[in-house]
């Protein structure tokens, strides 16, 4: 308990005393003048107490209600003794409810020990430190209350301006301390702990025992700065300190040294702020400046300024390889001495709009020390000081080459718009809505309609609807960015006179300068007469498969019925002739499915009419249809099939094609006493086959991880590395087929069948080692 308490105390008590005594000498019925007598002394002594202290004294009865007020309370209450005694002690708190709490406790416990906020009587409100205490009269009962306070406004706001100012040390993000003389940090706030590296909980003395925090060439500047510090109380610039990790944080520091009554220094503080990354950008500047230098001297474009009467006052190193001058040379001349004549006027006429604040690109000629002139472009803008334009700074860029393919561009154009006007072909262009923008001569001639009565209408005035429909559609899955398969398609067109012309477009986006698709240009070709062939083909067509393929089915049922009347090991002359006319008939059978095969395939007819195919008795029913044919040739034709062959999903007629065609040529190239092959396995994903071979080739499709292989081998010639790129090319044949009948259409109709099925075809040859021709397919459900 300090004095002032301690003194409070004692007055309490000694006012407890006192009243005690009054009441032992009220009761007293003995020697009532000593009492009366004693009784005022106790009195005149008491009220001399209340009086003459400088804290508030307050007593309250029994009823709560106001029974002493001393000149203490009335100064700082602002109310006179007379207007408070008798009232409710409510009236000199804040809140009512506070005299009320404040009295249960103090019944409860006999006193009470703190802080209160009171009103004053024009309302305002304060803050006291309130001792009170429980008064009784001489039976013991409580009688009242009395209590002593003491004003504590100012340093409540004290203690609240002292927390503002830490609440602001500790939220600012510069590092702020105080030291002693001797270098301990007394405080440091939040951001200092955080930049050093020091907890939030941790005490500051960790930092100085801990590890240094100051690099050492900061500690030996210091001994510098110090007599500064100590003369001038201040001092600022640049130091570092330590990170707990070690790393060097450099700061922009202030000192100060704060001086007692004395005049001598007795602690210093300090702010400072973290520059981690003004340094960094200080060292990105320097690099960006060296780099900008370099880029000045050393880019192809040249960086010039003129002053405002047109004198060159800088050009950049690199003018020398473009004009020949050396920037010493030109440097301190008006820039019109090296203007072409013919550009100069309206030159020196965009030099004043730009001083006067309307700048645009310019191009123009400018005189290379050897005497003849490059086309420059010059992009500038104002150099302005002080609120004043003092010059212009700008970009020389050389575009002579561009100067000369615009030229040539101009060329092309004329040669394009010649070539557009007088091609064969109609050609015509469209916006994306199908407005007719341009015609060309060819389409004049092909539709019988003038340009001026085409161009600005809709294209349907020389399409037929349907034409018009496929174009529309095209276009709309072209701007959705679903590319076509092709730009080539079929449609017609409407001559003047109300004909029909079918034709062959192809079309290209025309784009502006964005790459936006604007519209389309088309190029159309007249394909009446490819249309009547096609009739002719189709006539041609139907009659293969109408007049002569099925009369030679025929024959074929026929020669097999009449060879079944000879034995089969009889070598007579009519069962030769027999097999002969059954060999050619297949011979001729074969040339005309190949043909159909080509001419379905050609016209995208080719569709396919799937089934469940055992392959085993498939291929056996191939092997056994041309086991005649090898026996007459002396040939050996086997078949050998892998177990457990899958069944495939396929058109029985296209693959029978395929296996034909292979046995068919495997038997053509094979000499006499030779073998063919054919084997049948299932596929396990080959990426590779071993043996020596001279050249292999894959004609690749999707393949799924499940299928088959089938191999025809030959011991025949083997087939030249050069040839085997192009066996499956349409009319091919190699050097070893070319004395042997055919029409070159075999492997590729072998080939369009097999990836038809979704499926590939390999060759692998060596000259003098025979041929092994590979089909790989796939198993599907």
């Amino acid at each position: 308990m300090d004095a002032e308490s301690q003194t409070r105390e004692e007055l309490l008590h000694e006012v407890r005393v006192l009243r005690a005594r009054v009441a032992e000498l009220e009761a007293a019925t003995i020697e009532q003048q000593k009492v009366e007598a004693a009784l005022r002394s106790a009195k005149e002594y008491a009220e001399t107490l209340i009086q003459s202290s400088l804290d508030m004294i307050v007593a309250v009865g029994a009823n709560r209600r106001i029974t002493e007020f001393n000149p203490a309370a009335e100064k700082v209450f602002g109310y006179t003794r007379a207007e408070v005694v008798g009232q409710p002690v409510d009236m000199l708190y804040d809140e009512g409810s506070l005299g009320s709490e404040l009295n249960v406790q103090i019944a409860a416990t006999g006193r009470y020990i703190g802080e209160v906020r009171n009103k004053r009587k024009n309302g305002e409100l304060f803050d006291v430190y309130l001792e009170a205490a429980l008064v009784r009269d001489a039976d013991g009962n409580p009688a009242g209350v009395m209590g002593i306070s003491r004003d504590i406004t100012d340093r409540k706001q004290a203690e609240e301006e002292q927390a503002r100012l830490t609440t602001i040390l500790e939220a600012t993000p510069d590092l702020v301390a105080i030291t002693a003389l001797n270098g301990d940090i007394l405080y440091l706030n939040r951001a200092g702990r955080r930049i050093i590296g020091v907890g939030e909980d941790e005490p500051v003395a960790s930092i100085r025992n801990g590890y240094p925090y100051q690099p050492e060439w900061v500690r030996h500047r210091f001994r510098d700065i110090l007599p500064t510090l100590l003369r001038e109380g201040v001092w600022s610039g640049e130091l570092a300190t330590l990170s707990r990790e070690g790393r060097e944080i450099p700061l922009s520091q202030v000192i100060l040294g704060h001086k007692g009554t004395d005049g001598v220094v007795k602690f210093f503080s300090t702010i400072a702020r973290d520059i981690s990354e003004q340094k960094r950008i200080e060292a990105a500047l320097r690099e960006s400046e060296e780099k900008y230098r370099d880029l000045v001297e050393n880019i192809s474009d040249i960086i010039y300024t003129l002053d405002t009467a047109g004198t060159l006052t800088y050009m950049s190193p690199v003018v020398k390889h473009l004009g020949g001058f050396t920037s010493e040379e030109i440097t301190g001349r008006p820039f019109a001495e090296f203007i072409h004549p013919e550009d100069l006027p309206a030159l020196l006429e965009s030099f004043q709009q730009t001083l006067a604040g309307n700048i645009t690109p310019s191009e123009f000629r400018v005189l290379r020390k050897a005497g003849d002139y490059i086309w420059v472009r010059s992009a500038s803008r104002l150099i302005v000081q002080n609120g004043e334009v003092v010059g212009l700074r700008g970009v020389l860029t050389d575009i002579t080459e561009r100067k000369r393919a615009e030229d040539a561009l101009r060329e092309s154009e004329q040669r394009y718009r010649n070539l557009f006007d007088n091609a064969s072909d109609a050609i015509a262009s469209f916006t994306l809505d199908a407005t007719v923008t341009s015609f060309n001569g060819g389409a004049e001639r092909m539709l019988g309609w003038s340009r001026d009565e085409v161009v600005g209408h809709h294209a349907s005035k020389v399409a037929t609807p349907a034409s018009i429909a496929l174009a529309e559609d095209r276009t709309r899955r072209f701007l959705a960015g679903d590319k076509p398969k092709s730009t080539t398609f079929e449609a017609e067109l409407i001559h003047k006179d109300g004909r029909l012309i079918p034709v062959e477009a192809r079309t290209r986006a025309i784009r502006d300068r964005n790459g936006i698709p604007i519209g389309f240009q088309g190029a159309y070709r007249d394909i009446s007469a490819k249309k009547a062939l096609d009739k002719q083909r189709d006539d041609f067509l139907a009659m293969l498969a109408h007049d002569i393929k099925n009369p030679l089915t025929a024959i074929l049922g026929y020669v097999d019925l009449l060879h079944q009347l000879f034995p089969t090991n009889s070598a007579t002359p009519e069962r030769d002739f027999l097999v002969r006319i059954r060999d050619n008939a297949l011979t001729i059978n074969s040339l005309i499915a190949n043909y159909l095969d080509l001419a379905r395939a050609e016209a995208g007819q080719l569709t396919l009419q799937k089934s469940t195919l055992p392959l085993s008795s498939f291929l056996k029913g191939i092997v056994e249809q041309y086991m005649g044919i090898a026996q007459r040739h002396h040939l050996t034709l086997t078949l050998e099939l892998g177990e457990n062959l899958p069944a495939l999903k396929a058109d029985r007629m296209a693959l029978e094609r395929v296996f034909t065609n292979l046995v068919r040529n495997a038997l053509k190239v094979t000499p006499e006493t030779g073998r063919i092959t054919v084997t049948a396995r299932q596929w396990q994903n080959e990426n590779g086959h071993n043996g020596t071979t001279t050249g292999v080739t894959t004609e690749s499709s999707s393949l799924e991880q499940q299928g088959v292989v089938v191999e025809v081998r030959d011991t025949g010639p083997g087939i030249a590395p050069d040839d085997i790129p192009l066996l499956f090319q349409k009319y091919r044949r190699t050097n070893a087929s070319r004395n042997q009948e055919g029409t070159g259409l075999g492997l590729f109709i072998v080939k369009t069948m097999v990836e038809a099925h979704g499926g590939r075809v390999e060759v692998e040859s060596q000259l003098g080692s025979g041929s092994c021709f590979r089909v790989i397919l796939p198993v599907t459900d």
